[in-house]
């Protein structure tokens, strides 16, 4: 089953007016409900 690619998901996101911090609150979100198949690396 074939899903949407993260830059896709960023750039809709963005489009959206997200901040860095939503984007990384809805990242986390989105990995912790298992919707996110990547590893997600908070520098």
């Amino acid at each position: 089953r074939a899903g949407a690619n993260l830059n896709s998901v960023v750039r809709a996101l963005n489009a959206l007016g997200a901040t860095p911090n939503d984007l990384m609150s809805i990242l986390q979100a989105m990995q912790s409900a298992g919707c996110l198949r990547a590893k997600l690396e908070i520098i």
